[in-house]
This record gives structure tokens, sequence and C-alpha cells, in this order.
């Protein structure tokens, strides 16, 4: 399905952030670009430094009226951050804040900033897209055994595995505690990649129907410029 712009009201923007546990580091996901190729939308951004995210969300919000697909986040900020305690600690944040509340604390901040961009009409969905660990696995080994895949592999990712379980809790309690009326949560099975990217698309798709969107409508003043413009067209060669 290709969205025509045009239909946007001009107030709605609809922002999709995707992540996983099989976020590559070189390259957004294919599920991504495809979403975004098949809905007319718009790869904001794939921040490699965890540092980068939250300032390029801000930075790189879509105009109104569009699509933006955005392949990592703020989100991150309580995931990697949250499994690699060192992180946070370059992050230079004063000490009297980092306590035992931080990450509570940064979920309120979400939900604030979700709220902030619900209210000025930008809607949010979010995509956990659910690996399964030996999936996972089997992919990594795919990018290695397959010469035009080598691209694709980041010894990082590898590195990553042994903090599975980490990572996993981290999620569910990201979810929980993010996951609202306004900006809700897709948790969607991810092993078998067509199966992904029909279910974001579907749902992306029927948040737009849902936005009641439609062409602008013509006023009487406006139908007159266009029977006027008709006649000049039609009296002249």
């Amino acid at each position: 399905m290709a969205l025509d712009p045009s239909q946007m009201s001009g107030r709605e923007i609809l922002i999709a952030a995707l992540t996983g546990p099989d976020e590559p580091e070189v390259a957004p996901q294919p599920s991504i670009r495809l979403v975004a190729i098949d809905l007319d939308g718009t790869l904001l951004d794939d921040a490699k430094q965890v540092s980068e995210q939250t300032a390029s969300a801000l930075r790189c919000l879509p105009e109104r009226g569009r699509i933006g697909i955005f392949n990592r986040s703020y989100y991150e900020e309580v995931l990697v951050v949250r499994v690699h305690p060192e992180v946070l600690k370059q992050e230079r944040i004063p000490e009297t804040l980092l306590t035992k509340d931080i990450w509570e604390q940064r979920y309120q901040d979400i939900h604030a900033f979700e709220r902030y961009l619900s209210r000025n009409g930008i809607v949010v969905c979010k995509f956990f897209l659910n690996v399964s660990q030996k999936e996972q696995k089997q992919r990594f080994l795919a990018r290695l055994d397959e010469p035009e895949k080598n691209w694709k592999f980041s010894a990082a990712d590898v590195h990553e595995r042994q903090y599975w379980d980490d990572y996993m809790k981290a999620y569910e309690e990201m979810i929980r505690n993010t996951a609202t009326e306004d900006a809700p949560w897709y948790v969607v099975p991810a092993d078998h990649k067509w199966f992904t990217r029909l279910v974001v698309a579907a749902a992306i798709v029927d948040t737009l129907e849902g936005l009641k969107l439609a062409y602008p409508k013509v006023d009487a003043e406006k139908r007159k410029g266009l029977q006027a413009a008709r006649r000049l067209l039609e009296g002249k060669k």
C-alpha cells in the first residue's frame, strides 16, 4: 500500500519505532526498509551510538503529513545503557542524578515525551521484533556463511549475545513501563521475516485507517475558481 501524503490532513504525523534483539550494527533491518518503502515512509535515523539516539529522535521528527520510521531511538537509553552500566557512566550525568530510581525516571520521561507528541497530533507506534535466541544465531551464521551477507556481520552483535538474559529482562521492563494507549507496543514474533513484515505493515495501515484520512475538502469559493479555470482552458487552443 502506497500512502499518498496528500491524504494526510497536514496535522497528523505517524512515527514507528522498531527495536529487537536482531538489530544489526551496520544497516537497518530489511523489515524496516520494506515497511518504509511500502508505506511511503522515511527511515529517519539509524544512529549507531547510544549517545546520539535521544538527540537524533528530537532532531529527526518528520514534517506533518508524513510517516517516519526509527530503526533505533531513545529506547536504547533503557536497553543498552541498562545492560551496560559503563555506557551510563560515559554519558557524564551528574553523580547526584545516578540513583536507584534512574530507570523508573527514564520510563516516566519517555512517557511524558510521547504524551507530548500525542498532544501535538503525532501518532506513535512501537514494535518489538521478538527474535528467538536460536533464530538470531542462525541469522548471524548466515552472515558469515554467505559472502553476499558478510558486510552485514558485526562482531559486536555476537559479543552482545552473552547478555541475552539481561536484554530480555530490559525489554520486558521497557514494554511494561512504556506501553500506553497513546503510544502502544506491538510485540511481533519475528523468527519468520515474512510474518514480521506483514504484521508491522498491517498494524501501521490499521493505525492510518483509524485516522480517517481524506483528501482536503474543496469549498464553494474554490469550486468557482476551478470552474473559471476550466472555462478559460476550454476557450483556448
